[in-house]
């Protein structure tokens, strides 16, 4: 657009590249009335999203939260951009925790989840797909760079929340880690999650896992991304294999973690998930999923038309 002032200067392009009209489009399409925010802290954009709408739920703003994140290129220059930033894989292929790892592969992606009380879902009578157990943030501060990644930051956002949320590592089974497959970057990442998990002075082992080598790095959606495959990791009781271009990083320190090559069941004595997502500003967003109990549903009383 910025190629022809013609029509890049337009009440059309005005609204269509603004920012804040990716939530008040939506809001005005659906008639919402509730608070309508958008947000961009990169990469941990859609966690943050949900940790804002936890808080508005919480605070009575509304009785339920659509939070959304999309990732689309319609023009090169994020590609042009990560590549002279010397941030893309040059094979094509994001090997998270992998020895191969050189760099991540930008993906497309659009997601939304509906978020409110397991009361009002059962009134409604939908299938709840997990609870949110914690949800924290916080930033790096001043580190070695603004887009490095800092492991002390991480490890303290993991430690703090299952402190104040009372989470016990032990009953964790998965994180979905952000795992952007760079070979520091995911090095920082598990020195994080050990150091955050340690500090809880509690036994655990947990599987360890990233959706970014199996569809890309949805940026901004990835958040979203990890906690859709988190929630099939629920229904189906089985966490998928995590693929490896070759071998393990042999400089990661995993401690109890573990990574499988195939798919394994869920661990029946676990009933917390976790996901990770950090922003390449230092922005870090932590959350804690409940595995919900199977339950019949009651059928619908509407005769419809629903929402799929």
């Amino acid at each position: 657009m910025a190629q022809e002032p013609e029509a890049a200067f337009s009440s059309h392009s005005f609204l269509g590249n603004a920012t804040s009209s990716l939530a008040g489009r939506v809001s005005y399409f659906y008639d919402f009335h509730g608070p309508s925010v958008s947000l961009d802290t990169a990469c941990s954009s859609s966690l943050t999203a949900l940790q804002v709408a936890v808080s508005q739920l919480r605070a009575g703003e509304c009785e339920a939260a659509l939070v959304a994140g999309v990732s689309v290129f319609a023009t090169p220059e994020v590609f042009e951009f990560a590549q002279r930033s010397n941030m893309l894989s040059a094979r094509g292929h994001c090997d998270a925790f992998g020895d191969e790892a050189d760099g991540f592969v930008p993906a497309e992606g659009v997601a939304a989840i509906m978020l409110m009380s397991a009361g009002k879902a059962r009134e409604l009578g939908l299938e709840v797909l997990a609870s949110i157990e914690a949800i924290s943030l916080n930033h790096d501060g001043m580190s070695n760079g603004m887009m490095a990644p800092n492991s002390q930051a991480q490890a303290a956002l993991i430690a703090g929340s299952y402190e104040r949320s009372g989470i016990d590592v032990g009953r964790i089974g998965y994180v979905e880690a952000h795992g952007t497959g760079t070979r520091l970057g995911d090095s920082i990442e598990v020195a994080g999650l050990v150091n955050g998990f340690r500090a809880q002075a509690q036994p655990y082992d947990a599987y360890l896992g990233a959706s970014k080598s199996v569809i890309g790095h949805t940026l901004v959606c990835s958040g979203l991304a990890s906690v859709i495959k988190t929630l099939l990791i629920f229904r189906h009781s089985t966490i998928p294999a995590q693929p490896l271009a070759g071998s393990l990083n042999s400089t990661l320190d995993l401690d109890r973690f573990m990574i499988s090559e195939q798919a394994v069941p869920w661990p029946s004595d676990k009933t917390y998930a976790c996901v990770s997502a950090f922003g390449f500003t230092g922005s870090n967003a932590h959350l804690v999923l409940g595995k919900p109990e199977r339950r019949q549903l009651e059928p619908q009383n509407s005769p419809g038309p629903w929402a799929f």
